[in-house]
């Protein structure tokens, strides 16, 4: 579920060489033309093309076809409705999106857990046998579930962007649910791109109500006190 660093860098890459002009203009490219511009037209989403961002990064629809992405005003891509820029470089059968759903005994496993906001899903079996840890996550329809074993049970997966309402006696942190006055969210911007920040629950310091109580945790300098009372620490990435 979690993007691999090297998968991470190979569709940075791609992203790198749509925007730094280096394709030729008869949509052959340059030094990596026959990859991705020319040759490997069938899965990068282009066949030739005018070597701008269109002709060089793949964009999957739900069904795994190749489509051309659209170049905005700086010359950066963007899929269109419907797809997404695959984890793997390439399109294949059996990815899905919001629109695209998977088959019965399917969920759709986003492996940047952003809900097809960023990169396409790929259809798993729904587990079985998940166990009864009560670990509260927000899942991609907007429900809560019991654990992310149960969300993915119950057909969808987790959602890193959060937007669920807590549990009582809880507060959002990302994708999971911290127990107020005993927990504080630590959140870790995260500086590779594709990679979604990262969320977790820690224990308060004892009678701990305010950033002041917390400012030898680490990270403990970049403390936001919410007006629910709810304390999250932010860890800048690098």
């Amino acid at each position: 579920m979690t993007l691999r660093p090297f998968l991470t860098l190979f569709v940075l890459g791609a992203l790198a060489s749509a925007c730094g002009g280096s394709a030729k203009t008869d949509g052959s490219g340059g030094a990596g033309g026959s990859g991705a511009g020319g040759g490997g037209g069938a899965t990068t989403g282009g066949s030739g093309g005018t070597g701008g961002c269109e002709s060089l990064v793949p964009c999957c629809d739900g069904a795994g076809n190749p489509v051309s992405p659209v170049c905005d005003a700086t010359g950066m891509p963007e899929c269109p409705p419907g797809a997404a820029f695959p984890a793997s470089g390439v399109c294949s059968a059996g990815q899905c999106a919001p629109t695209v759903p998977c088959a019965a005994g399917e969920y759709c496993d986003y492996p940047d857990d952003r809900c097809g906001q960023g990169m396409a899903g790929t259809c798993k079996p729904k587990p079985t046998g998940c166990d009864l840890l009560y670990a509260p996550v927000c899942s991609c329809d907007g429900s809560v579930a019991g654990n992310a074993c149960a969300a993915m049970a119950g057909g969808t997966d987790v959602n890193k962007n959060g937007g669920c309402t807590p549990p009582m006696d809880t507060f959002a942190c990302g994708d999971v649910f911290c127990a107020f006055g005993s927990e504080y969210c630590l959140r870790g911007v995260s500086d590779v791109g594709g990679e979604p920040d990262s969320y977790g629950c820690k224990p308060l310091p004892a009678q701990c109500q305010s950033c002041s109580c917390v400012a030898n945790e680490p990270c403990g300098d970049w403390c936001e006190a919410a007006a629910d009372g709810s304390l999250t620490l932010t860890c800048p990435g690098g």
